[in-house]
């Protein structure tokens, strides 16, 4: 019974840590956030934290860590389809503007490089994983890997530029965009290189 109390009780303490760390890092920048912020913030004490985490660094990983893993999920739910590549951004854009200040924190503070990596390898996974994209580089990965790269990066850029301008940019006009871009591109690669063969 003990263990099973402990268990929640470290559940809890966890989730008090990550509320206040996103509390504070709404209010201000990342690098200005001291443990003891947020073990105030958190109504728990130093101790408490540091079973949990090493530093604040630690809980931003983990958040960045469950941000990351939750928006994988939210694309494997899309279509197989080339045409629909740009279609990525659409739920990483409704996930991120659930908490547009901590998602704002996390692509677009000095901290955000690691969060950017992450996305950028989500990105890469996904569309490796689209059978109509990989299909058009039959026999050429050197292609498919600079396609691959200019697409993603540029996913994760045009994502993080959303963040900071919210005001100019709503998902579907993105969406659209994107969708003409990567389709238009993407196909007429396809195109040129079966006239080349």
């Amino acid at each position: 019974m003990g263990s099973k109390a402990e268990y929640r009780s470290a559940i809890r303490s966890r989730k008090l840590i990550k509320t206040a760390f996103m509390e504070l890092a709404a209010e201000k920048e990342i690098s200005k956030i001291t443990v003891k912020d947020i073990a105030d913030r958190a109504d728990i004490n130093r101790g408490t934290f540091y079973a949990h985490y090493r530093d604040v660094y630690d809980v931003l990983e983990q958040i960045e860590d469950e941000a990351i893993e939750n928006l994988s999920h939210f694309l494997d739910n899309l279509n197989n389809s080339v045409e629909n590549i740009g279609d990525m951004m659409h739920p990483i854009d409704c996930y991120l503007n659930k908490d547009i200040k901590l998602s704002q924190r996390l692509l677009n503070s000095r901290e955000s490089e690691m969060f950017f990596k992450k996305l950028h390898k989500v990105f890469k996974e996904k569309l490796l994983s689209n059978e109509g994209y990989t299909k058009i580089f039959e026999g050429d990965p050197l292609s498919q890997d600079i396609c691959t790269t200019f697409i993603t990066y540029g996913c994760a850029g045009v994502l993080q530029n959303c963040m900071q301008h919210r005001e100019l940019y709503s998902p579907e006009t993105v969406n659209q965009a994107l969708n003409q871009f990567i389709e238009g591109g993407i196909l007429a690669f396809g195109q040129n290189k079966k006239t080349m063969d």
